[in-house]
């Protein structure tokens, strides 16, 4: 194989070698057309007979002299690709096909190379016009991630391998480590219904404003990261960090937001407030109000993941995110977003919680009583709910004999299960919800049904 000259971002002697091992070769055919493509080859010539060749493997026929040829001359390709000399001479390249893998990973490495010089040039030209430098950060991140991606190639797993994680999975769930399943939340008929929290998915809270989704979420991560010690992440778009662990000391000791507020809550239970700061201390939660895009989130989740591990994400909330580009329309965006999110799900390996807005049909309907929500109701964007592996809203219950506010959880998307509803009770002078476990009358009938039939320890509604 011939050196590469310093500095060059091309191996003619690579490239030929690819070529000529695809046709002595069926198993290296298969290897490189699995990995390759025509544009990874600087040469042009190359590209044709890589075209060509890949239209006749596509065809379930051999790639030798003869059919590639043949397809040539068929094309009228055979002069602007070197001529029948140049094709008969790259069986001779290479004595044999066992190095394939080699030389297709020089091939990809440089075509990579190139394709980072040209993104270079890009961001030299760009930086100098007139967009704002925040505006090209993110551009350029979410360009470099999807490069990233598109060049990690998950390997095949067979039937065996799949079988023996299962079964290792069923026999430690027999013998009680559900920790095998996921996240636990903290809520005992979520963590039962749902088997925790999973990595690489997506849990789409939704509700109105000011009924209690961010809080819903910081119980969540209170649980797992401030008592258990799993590291997670919440990303603030809508409420400074301070404010974010003021309700989290809120939730930790249950006292009233305004007495944490005014410093009275110190004077009076100043032990309390010391075992909260040492627990939050010692915790592994992180707070950031500073990402606005998909692309800084995922830049600090991988720090994180790097240094300490990560094993939640949240987002408050989705119609805050700013997309990587401005797009004509405003649910081009959110579909964005919402790809974006899944996708980052997907490369963290982490459960991601996303707050989200409904739109205001869902506040009431003709009658002037609130209607169930449905996946549709989710605001600006169908994308959402398509992604998403969950999707839940929070509903307010102010008809309910019930001393505190109650909310109605209810799932409306289980990508892997039934969807159910569960009564909470939201303090909110503290931030905590509360499972409730006994059927609830409602005062005034806002269903058909005079009695609002959720009995959370078994789970109908």
């Amino acid at each position: 194989m011939g050196e590469l000259r310093k500095g060059a971002l091309f191996n003619y002697e690579a490239e030929q070698a690819v070529l000529g091992c695809i046709m002595i070769s069926q198993e290296a055919a298969e290897y490189i057309f699995a990995n390759l493509e025509a544009e990874n080859f600087y040469s042009p010539n190359n590209q044709i007979i890589f075209t060509n060749m890949k239209i006749i493997h596509d065809k379930g026929e051999p790639v030798d002299l003869i059919t590639l040829h043949q397809q040539l001359e068929s094309t009228g390709l055979t002069d602007k690709c070197g001529g029948f000399q140049y094709i008969t001479g790259l069986s001779d390249i290479v004595p044999s096909a066992s190095n394939h893998g080699h030389y297709s990973g020089i091939v990809k490495d440089l075509s990579n190379k190139r394709a980072l010089t040209k993104f270079g040039h890009a961001v030299v030209k760009k930086s100098g016009g007139d967009t704002h430098s925040n505006g090209l950060v993110d551009e350029y991140m979410s360009a470099l991630e999807r490069f990233s991606e598109d060049n990690v190639k998950s390997e095949i797993e067979d039937a065996h391998t799949s079988s023996e994680k299962e079964f290792k999975r069923i026999v430690n769930a027999s013998e009680g480590k559900f920790d095998a399943f996921g996240l636990k939340t903290g809520f005992n008929i979520l963590d039962n219904s749902l088997w925790g929290l999973k990595g690489g998915e997506v849990f789409v809270v939704s509700a109105r404003p000011g009924v209690g989704k961010s809080a819903f979420a910081l119980n969540i991560l209170h649980h797992a990261s401030i008592l258990n010690k799993k590291p997670g992440i919440m990303f603030n778009l809508e409420m400074p960090n301070k404010q974010t662990m003021r309700r989290l000391y809120s939730i930790d000791t249950g006292i009233a937001n305004q007495e944490l507020l005014r410093g009275t809550a110190y004077k009076t239970v100043p032990d309390l407030i010391n075992r909260a700061r040492e627990r939050m201390t010692n915790g592994k939660l992180f707070l950031d109000d500073s990402c606005e895009s998909i692309a800084q989130m995922l830049f600090r989740c991988k720090q994180i993941k790097r240094k300490y591990g990560l094993s939640l994400v949240v987002i408050d909330y989705l119609q805050l995110v700013k997309p990587s580009k401005p797009y004509a329309r405003r649910d081009l965006e959110v579909a964005e977003i919402s790809k974006s999110i899944k996708s980052m799900s997907r490369v963290l390996d982490v459960p991601i919680i996303v707050l989200a807005q409904p739109s205001r049909a869902l506040d009431k309907d003709k009658d002037g009583i609130q209607k169930d929500p449905t996946m549709s109701d989710l605001k600006e964007s169908g994308a959402i709910e398509s992604d998403a592996d969950m999707v839940a809203f929070l509903i307010p219950k102010s008809d309910i004999e019930l001393g505190d506010r109650v909310i109605i959880f209810r799932l409306v998307k289980n990508r892997h299960g039934a969807c159910f509803s569960v009564l909470y009770q939201f303090i909110g002078s503290n931030f905590t919800f509360k499972e409730i476990d006994k059927v609830i009358k409602v005062k005034k009938a806002s269903h058909k049904n005079e009695q609002l039939n959720i009995l959370n320890d078994e789970l109908s509604f």
